[in-house]
């Protein structure tokens, strides 16, 4: 994780070089170096100031634009990487101290649009194939999580996974979460948000979006994926990020990438083009709202997936428990035509049982000191235990899992079984449709 900033010495200076992130800022620097190798190569170098940035003074509003017009005749761009170029450039503006002029703002939007018009066309004349990401298919999800479940990273791809499907999130907000922002509501796991990529300056009055277990579905199961995720890293500090890695969004791109790649090569399934990270997003919203005939409304599943749906619904149209857990349902893979639609995740029948309170002091011998997660941390255990058979035939013998405290005490493991269920309690179900 990144060295935490200090109140005591943040500068005004700190303040302006805060209004993007370094991800922004490193994806900006390297389209200016871009600019600057076009720039050297095509008798544009009284732009350059050196080979990392231009001279603003000097290179004009009629070079960018040729650098423009190279880009579409020499590289097949997506028209939102030449969006990203004039995003970059304006950036280097700023940061330069230098007025930006008045070009871009009068011709430049009515020369992307043309050039987005021409891209469009191409696609469509199969000049250009797209670089649009499409959505992962339900099928495919269940293909990918029964060979993430049991990688050798101690449960990481497989719970990154497996969140960012079910809060319909980008991979960037899943590796925002932090340990205390999760809690239990009721019958399923919540997940609050602090920051969003649009809401840098925070989302203002959260509420938990919720995410259900599917016992039925071992491999597709968010709260198993936690709970075995938290099994193996049971010295987590409670107040640090879920997944603590100085780049656990980049690190589960590569792993994913790998993935699909395996799915392709070891299952004989088709190719999957154009599938990468933001498939997941895009897959797990087509699939709450397209994937039945009785799914929940747009408004639910934009304001869930942090859409805006323009100024006036935006002020109207706000979050509500109900709509939030029948998306939370759905998107969990449970089957919505029939009874089994309300299966309750596994959970132990006594709540006040001293057994359990014991192995969850032993399982998460840190976490277990933050009184937000001691729900959270009962049922995950329970998730785990109820799924051991499942598990043992399904991990390699000599996987991490396998060395944990849960699964080296046989006797804890063996005193838990009988006590989880799935069967009611004073467990009340959440999300059920009326139909």
């Amino acid at each position: 994780m990144p060295p935490r900033r200090k109140r005591s010495t943040t500068t005004i200076e700190d303040a302006k070089n805060n209004t993007r992130t370094d991800s922004t800022k490193k994806r900006y620097t390297t389209q200016i170096r871009t600019i600057v190798q076009w720039a050297m190569a095509h008798g544009h170098s009284q732009g350059v100031l050196d080979r990392n940035t231009l001279n603003l003074a000097t290179f004009s509003f009629g070079d960018f634009t040729k650098f423009l017009e190279w880009c579409y005749q020499t590289k097949h761009m997506a028209a939102s990487t030449l969006g990203s170029y004039r995003s970059a450039i304006v950036f280097l503006y700023e940061k330069q101290g230098v007025t930006i002029p008045q070009a871009f703002q009068d011709e430049l939007p009515h020369i992307m649009k043309g050039y987005s018009r021409f891209i469009a066309a191409d696609i469509e004349e199969g000049v250009q194939t797209t670089k649009s990401k499409r959505p992962l298919t339900i099928e495919e999800m269940k293909r990918l999580t029964s060979r993430s479940v049991a990688l050798a990273d101690a449960g990481c791809t497989h719970a990154y996974l497996l969140l960012t499907w079910n809060l319909m999130g980008r991979s960037g907000s899943t590796a925002s979460i932090h340990l205390n922002s999760l809690s239990w509501e009721e019958d399923c796991l919540g997940v609050q948000f602090r920051r969003l990529k649009t809401a840098q300056e925070g989302v203002g009055p959260n509420k938990p979006r919720h995410c259900f277990a599917n016992p039925l579905k071992p491999n597709l199961c968010v709260v198993l994926a936690l709970g075995l995720y938290l099994v193996m890293h049971p010295t987590m500090d409670p107040d640090a990020r879920l997944f603590p890695a100085v780049n656990p969004g980049d690190n589960f791109s590569r792993s994913f990438a790998k993935l699909v790649h395996a799915l392709v090569a070891l299952d004989g399934v088709d190719r999957l083009p154009n599938v990468a990270t933001h498939s997941i997003r895009k897959g797990a919203v087509t699939f709450a709202s397209s994937g039945c005939t009785s799914g929940p409304s747009t408004g639910v599943l934009t304001t869930r997936a942090r859409w805006s749906l323009g100024d006036v619904l935006d002020r109207y149209n706000h979050y509500a428990p109900a709509g939030d857990q029948y998306a939370g349902r759905i998107v969990s893979g449970l089957p919505e035509s029939s009874a089994a639609f309300g299966t309750l995740p596994p959970h132990f029948g006594a709540r006040d049982d001293p057994v359990v309170a014991d192995a969850v002091r032993v399982v998460f011998p840190t976490l277990c000191n933050a009184a937000c997660l001691s729900t959270v941390l009962r049922m995950c255990l329970a998730s785990v235990v109820y799924h051991r058979e499942w598990l043992v035939d399904t991990f390699p013998q000599h996987h991490t899992l396998f060395s944990t405290v849960l699964f080296r005490n046989k006797d804890l493991l063996h005193q838990l079984a009988p006590n989880v269920t799935i069967n009611d309690g004073n467990i009340r179900r959440t999300g059920i449709p009326p139909h």
